[in-house]
């Protein structure tokens, strides 16, 4: 039984791509720091379903925290097949007024977690190779500014570099990188009220927009796949010229 962590599993769009995982046959490892008790939950409804999960505790943001979620899964599973970065702290603020120390808080969690989780986890995989999965956003690719949310787009563009970079060094052991961008999902904390003028596509993001994604990169029909940046976002931020953006 393949083995799959996804950081951040505990809420939200973690929550959905650990399930689908699970439904789809993973032996899942559901990750949080501070939500232990919907990370019980998810765990539950998982083993409920018939599926087998396991739940890891640990602070991306630190060293300490990523050996931790790793020791963890190696003593208990011994390999790891699917990796899923899905943590990213997101905070709206001035730039002029943002704090230094909540800037560097957010690149140490979706960033520098993610960059030594890779690293730390590689050596799991088995001969055959595997899968790793990182969260970023739609535009990603464009390198606009952005006046609301610095920190996170800085953090997710070093991210998407992190992903390419990866894809080249672990190409040869069989392990693909690659990137999952989603665009306004239906559960989104910024969700403008005429996202339907602004999606071409007419329509939020579904969780399971992001999840077919996700699963698809993880299986063996995207063997030949690696350090791409797939948008799930129905054509959001296509036109970042035009009055969508």
């Amino acid at each position: 039984m393949k083995v799959a962590l996804v950081t951040g599993s505990a809420r939200r769009l973690g929550r959905a791509i650990v399930e689908r995982l699970a439904r789809e046959g993973h032996a899942v490892w559901v990750h949080f720091r501070t939500s232990e008790d919907e990370a019980v939950e998810v765990q539950e409804a998982i083993r409920a379903a018939g599926g087998t999960a396991s739940r890891v505790q640990g602070d991306l943001a630190t060293e300490a925290g990523v050996q931790d979620i790793v020791a963890a899964v190696q003593d208990a599973s011994g390999r790891l097949d699917v990796l899923v970065n899905n943590v990213g702290r997101y905070d709206i603020a001035d730039p002029m007024t943002y704090e230094r120390g909540a800037f560097e808080d957010t690149l140490a969690t979706n960033l520098l977690g993610p960059f030594e989780l890779i690293r730390a986890a590689a050596p799991l995989f088995p001969e055959a190779g595997g899968s790793i999965v990182n969260i970023g956003y739609s535009g990603l690719n464009a390198l606009a500014a952005s006046a609301d949310n610095l920190a996170y787009v800085v953090s997710k563009t070093g991210l998407l570099v992190v992903t390419r970079t990866f894809a080249e060094v672990l190409g040869p052991r069989g392990i693909r990188v690659n990137m999952v961008s989603p665009g306004q999902l239906e559960n989104s904390v910024d969700l403008p009220a005429d996202f339907a003028a602004r999606v071409p596509l007419g329509r939020a993001g579904r969780l399971d927009d992001v999840c077919d994604a996700v699963s698809w990169l993880a299986s063996d029909g995207a063997s030949y796949v690696t350090g791409q940046d797939i948008e799930v976002a129905g054509g959001y931020m296509m036109g970042l010229d035009d009055d969508r953006a």
